[in-house]
């Protein structure tokens, strides 16, 4: 079914019909767009079975009830999108964006769920036996009552939720180790320990690593570390997001609540307004520097927003700059001569290594969160 495009599905939606079986709609935005001023569908209990609907954008959109039967819909955005008792079943949702999307109650089985990118989405109660979530980055996802007889894993990160569902399926054989965080085997403690240690072998942990964590996790309270930390604003320019992405990731695992403009931002907020909120309400500012970073509008706003409340708080630093290139010494030159001197004025954090793979990243974090922990008070 070729030769369809967004205008032409939505004046077939309004018209009454639902079945879209094997339609084909590539890089099309189905969902808001700030840019284009397209609002977010609603498009209930259609069926896309067999569909390729690859690189589309269904950010906000509302297709509950809908049907993606072995559809291809690799490497599309579905941020926010709620997908309330949709059938995914063989669907491949590989290198998707699902972050907050809302899958309680659907269907995922064997669906292929590769490198996909799942932050506080709400997978309540959906059935995944089959899935494959190779590569994929969970972090913070509801899985109250979601069922699973088996699953693949491999290279999956699982950050900060609670493992019943994988601890209680059968893994399929891993090539390559999985990333479990210490607050994920914190919310799984009620499980019987041996089942637990035996999953975190399974996904490539070693044996006397997995003993330890449990038993250094059973000695903390699991929300010690965030009372810890303060929260952060990340400052970045689009270029720099993937980046950005992988340094939320790696500060939620050590307990750093943060705001990044992709997961958090408010449709409908008026940009500034929101930008200038998230500078004021945060503790600190991490300001990404790169050339790709430091000459964008939003950003520039966003040092200037910052050093004012720094002003008006009497002289307190919030901004922390971290560099991946040599940018914001040797070229960066604003319009706010002053504005680029106070950050220069600061000791920068050296990422530039970190930009080229995670492990880089984790050995860099250290000096990070040394400056986003909390200063206690001393007891007299």
């Amino acid at each position: 079914m070729a030769g369809f495009s967004r205008k032409s599905l939505i004046e077939s939606y309004r018209r009454g019909r639902r079945d879209f079986r094997g339609v084909h709609l590539c890089r099309v935005t189905l969902g808001e767009s700030y840019f284009r001023g397209y609002k977010a569908l609603t498009l209930h209990s259609c069926d896309f079975s067999g569909a390729t609907m690859t690189g589309c954008s269904f950010v906000g959109s509302d297709l509950s009830g809908s049907k993606f039967v072995h559809a291809d819909l690799s490497d599309s955005n579905f941020a926010r999108a709620i997908l309330t008792g949709c059938n995914f079943a063989h669907a491949s949702l590989a290198w998707c964006n699902l972050n907050l999307a809302d899958f309680s109650d659907a269907k995922l089985t064997h669906a292929d769920l590769g490198k996909a990118e799942i932050f506080l989405a709400d997978f309540s109660h959906t059935l995944l036996t089959g899935a494959s979530f190779h590569g994929a980055r969970l972090i913070s996802v509801l899985l109250t009552g979601a069922r699973a007889a088996y699953l693949t894993l491999d290279e999956t990160s699982l950050a900060d939720l609670d493992l019943s569902v994988f601890v209680n399926a059968r893994i399929t054989k891993h090539e390559e180790p999985s990333d479990i965080d210490w607050r994920a085997i914190a919310q799984s403690l009620r499980l019987p320990r041996d089942r637990l240690k035996r999953f975190l072998v399974t996904v490539g942990m070693p044996e006397s690593i997995a003993e330890c964590l449990i038993e250094a996790t059973r000695a903390l309270d699991p929300m010690e570390l965030f009372t810890m930390m303060q929260s952060t604003f990340i400052s970045y320019g689009a270029p720099d997001e993937e980046f950005a992405i992988a340094l939320r990731d790696e500060l939620h695992k050590n307990g750093v609540a943060t705001f990044l403009f992709r997961d958090n931002a408010v449709p409908g907020q008026k940009l500034h307004r929101m930008m200038r909120e998230g500078v004021n309400n945060f503790d600190r500012v991490i300001l990404i520097c790169s050339e790709a970073s430091l000459d964008r509008a939003g950003v520039l706003n966003e040092i200037e927003e910052t050093l004012q409340r720094e002003a008006r708080d009497g002289g307190a630093s919030y901004l922390v700059p971290i560099r991946l290139d040599d940018y914001v010494f040797t070229g960066w030159n604003p319009p706010n001569k002053d504005a680029a001197q106070a950050v220069r004025d600061r000791v920068v954090g050296d990422f530039r290594s970190a930009k080229r793979s995670k492990r880089a990243l984790a050995s860099a974090i250290g000096p990070l969160l040394d400056a986003l922990k909390k200063k206690r008070r001393k007891a007299w």
